[in-house]
């Protein structure tokens, strides 16, 4: 999970999956470094402080574009 990009949704993390699917995104986070031994996770974002209770997402991006390339 080290260098990822975290979407943070404007919908509570105990939603149901589609809804925070469909939610829009309140902003992104950069996960600099997990160290798992302390249960740290280091994130660089736009604003200090810590984060908000919604629900974030994880995923992989730039999505495949094979068949784009020819």
């Amino acid at each position: 999970m080290n260098t990822s990009l975290l979407a943070i949704t404007h919908v509570e993390a105990s939603s149901a999956q589609e809804d925070i699917r469909d939610a829009s995104v309140l902003g992104y986070v950069y996960v600099a470094d997990v160290d798992e031994t302390k249960k740290k996770v280091r994130c660089l974002a736009p604003i200090g402080g810590r984060m908000p209770g919604t629900a974030i997402i994880w995923g992989t991006w730039p999505e495949g574009v094979g068949e784009l390339v020819g």
